[in-house]
């Protein structure tokens, strides 16, 4: 599989499996163990969840049994979780890592990411350098070991710049939507210019995406007509076109597939390789659209362009 390495040292896999929703069931259903466990059987060894994915205790029964299975060791996994946007603070971060272990049944998380830079508390909306605070207790993570990295997500040029500005150590990933029709070229080339991996979430248009970021004229990217020409000429699924897409740009891709034969599709599309010509005309698919548009964290009077800095 395609690795990438971040500012640690440290070589990852490329594609990670996330977890978000892991089974397509609605969270009553107890399958989302069995999910994760089978992305890890299939070779899947980068587990992307987050705290409010609500699934963190079966990723961590996953791990657990395939540890116990002799199926894989611990440092063959890379495991990240998130911190959610109501602790953005020293004491909830520590509390908040804590929990997620004891979830994941863990002793460390391979990487721990702040979920985004905005409180969804409405009397705390953050500010400029407002989350110097959250920044420095994720470091103190570092330090301690708990995390064996820490980044960020959903931060744009201008809030990595205001980060690093007081940053004792650089974030080593920054995850973000991105596919063709969303690139996003200034923050990919500025994350390169700063140590940090692009890391792309929604690589296929988020298909599974809720009402909130849902209208009935978004465009569907897996049936754009020029995704699936490139796939009928590879032989390959349209998805497997997008992932290999985003991995040609260097980028770490997070993807979602919630069976074995899907996570074998994933994997499959690693020995991928899309020509200039193929890369050249999806990356002429660039609109600017958004999926994942974050409008509940909008503030009286904002608009979306102010949540993006845009």
């Amino acid at each position: 599989m395609a690795a990438i390495c971040l500012n640690t040292g440290k070589k990852i896999p490329a594609l990670a499996f996330g977890t978000w929703n892991a089974s397509g069931m609605p969270r009553s259903s107890s399958s989302d163990d069995e999910i994760i466990f089978q992305v890890i059987a299939a070779n899947g060894r980068h587990i992307d969840t987050a705290s409010i994915y609500g699934n963190e205790e079966d990723v961590g029964k996953a791990v657990q049994r395939a540890l116990s299975s002799g199926l894989v060791k611990r440092d063959d996994l890379f495991v990240c979780t998130k911190l959610w946007c109501a602790y953005h603070s020293r004491v909830g971060v520590a509390s908040e890592v804590r929990l997620s272990l004891e979830k994941l049944q863990l002793d460390y998380v391979d990487l721990y990411l702040i979920h985004a830079p905005w409180s969804i508390k409405p009397d705390s909306a953050l500010k400029p350098k407002s989350f110097m605070e959250t920044w420095r207790a994720m470091e103190e993570l570092y330090d301690s070991g708990v995390a064996r990295a820490i980044g960020v997500c959903n931060f744009t040029v201008k809030k990595l710049d205001e980060l690093l500005e007081y940053a004792r150590i650089t974030p080593v990933i920054n995850q973000v939507e991105s596919h063709p029709y969303l690139q996003q070229n200034e923050l990919l080339e500025y994350c390169r210019s700063k140590g940090i991996v692009f890391s792309a979430f929604s690589p296929l248009g988020s298909p599974k995406r809720g009402p909130n970021n849902r209208r009935d004229d978004d465009p569907i990217l897996l049936d754009d007509p020029v995704v699936c020409d490139i796939a009928q000429q590879h032989n390959v699924y349209p998805a497997q076109v997008l992932l290999q897409w985003g991995l040609q740009r260097g980028a770490a891709v997070v993807t979602k597939a919630s069976t074995k034969e899907r996570v074998g599709q994933a994997l499959d599309a690693c020995t991928l390789q899309l020509s200039l010509e193929d890369v050249s005309r999806l990356d002429g698919l660039e609109c600017g659209f958004r999926y994942l548009r974050m409008e509940p964290f909008k503030r009286p009077g904002q608009t979306l362009a102010d949540i993006w800095d845009q």
